[in-house]
């Protein structure tokens, strides 16, 4: 159960209702592409949702402060998802108030764009196997897409048209991608039993997926395949480990960070026939890998130990040749414009900040004391 923290009930009601018809003046009056979601994380426990008018400076409560462990928007940017203090998943409706529990705390794999479903694995009742289900709007409850088998499920993802889902299935000895349409019909697998197969990602175009694979001696790999004939392609045979990697957003190259034997850690560019750009990279721990919508550029959020204390770090790339055009100090997460030409990210010391690569040009604006979690930026 969720708790709701209001110094009294009364002031509660009266300002939760303010709030609720302020939210929707506020979304009503603006044009879409100035409006954002973010959520503030005020406490270890405690998370404030919150509707931001880019134009004009106007920064609204969407809901009261909630008591759980997690809470962030979806994608629609209507239900907040959270995990409560009694570990169980929850949808909130900012408009209507109605929470919806589902038991255990889920891990939503895909939040399709647009839609209020949820798309996750979770161990089945009674069996145990792990299976892929769909909650959707308004009621939230779960539907098993993947088949009673003998097969653990996990990692789903739906494709960028919303037809089609890929994700791993496990059984003793065997890890295999498969797809299936986004109903749970047509299973197939990927990768027919050839492959040690694991973390599937889809490209933008909807035509390849991209996973790891083990190869000789444990080794992790980075392959993909296409799904009209199934043809696997390795993209990095000689790597130790491929910990991240992510699609360019014209889905003809791939960025990663990679590890091998002779040269440590690096920054890959590899495309679909296998040609590789590589750059070392100077850091210790890397923690995600995001293509500009241009293309132009990397944002790399790595991390080192310097005098016994973490440092992280947040820089752009350039794909051009390895150079860093930017280092921001504060990045606690980021996301693009719908336009492509402005990035908004929080941070730890309750900014939330715009940025625009051409010139390198960064605007912040102080909205808390505590940090911006979850920036959702409406379409």
């Amino acid at each position: 159960m969720i708790r709701i923290a209001w110094r009294s009930a009364a002031a509660g009601v009266l300002l939760w209702a303010l709030l609720l018809v302020g939210a929707r003046a506020l979304g009503a009056a603006l044009p879409s592409s100035g409006e954002m979601r973010y959520v503030l994380q005020s406490g270890i426990e405690t998370w404030i949702p919150y509707a931001y008018d880019v134009d004009h400076g106007i920064n609204v409560q969407m809901l009261p402060l909630l008591a759980a462990r997690l809470a962030l928007w979806l994608p629609d940017s209507r239900y907040l998802f959270c995990h409560d203090l009694l570990r169980q998943t929850c949808m909130i409706d900012w408009q209507s108030g109605q929470s919806h529990t589902l038991p255990g705390l889920i891990f939503p794999r895909a939040l399709p764009e647009g839609a209020a479903q949820l798309i996750y694995d979770a161990p089945e009742n009674g069996s145990g196997y792990q299976r892929i289900y769909r909650a959707s709007a308004p009621d939230f409850v779960p539907q098993a897409l993947t088949p009673p088998d003998e097969y653990n499920y996990y990692h789903p993802m739906l494709s960028p048209n919303g037809a089609l889902l890929t994700f791993e299935g496990r059984a003793t000895g065997v890890s295999e991608v498969f797809v299936m349409n986004a109903d749970g019909s047509r299973l197939r697998s990927l990768t027919n039993g050839q492959w040690v197969a694991f973390n599937p990602a889809w490209s933008p175009d909807g035509r390849f997926v991209a996973f790891r694979t083990l190869g000789e001696e444990r080794t992790t790999n980075l392959a993909v395949v296409e799904l009209t004939n199934n043809t696997v392609q390795m993209l990095t045979p000689d790597t130790i480990d491929v910990p991240l990697w992510q699609w360019s957003p014209d889905s003809t190259r791939l960025a990663a960070v990679t590890q091998t034997f002779e040269r440590g850690y690096q920054i890959e560019i590899v495309t679909l026939d296998g040609e590789r750009q590589a750059w070392p990279s100077p850091y210790d721990m890397h923690y995600g890998v995001m293509w500009s919508p241009d293309s132009r550029s990397l944002l790399l959020l790595s991390g080192q130990i310097v005098a016994n204390t973490l440092v992280t770090f947040a820089e752009f790339w350039q794909v051009e040749n390895g150079q860093v055009a930017q280092r921001i100090v504060d990045l606690y997460n980021a996301v693009w414009s719908p336009d492509g030409e402005t990035m908004a990210y929080g941070t730890v010391d309750g900014d939330l900040c715009f940025l625009r690569p051409a010139g390198w040009q960064t605007r912040c604006t102080r909205l808390a004391r505590s940090t911006i979690a979850n920036v959702v930026w409406l379409p």
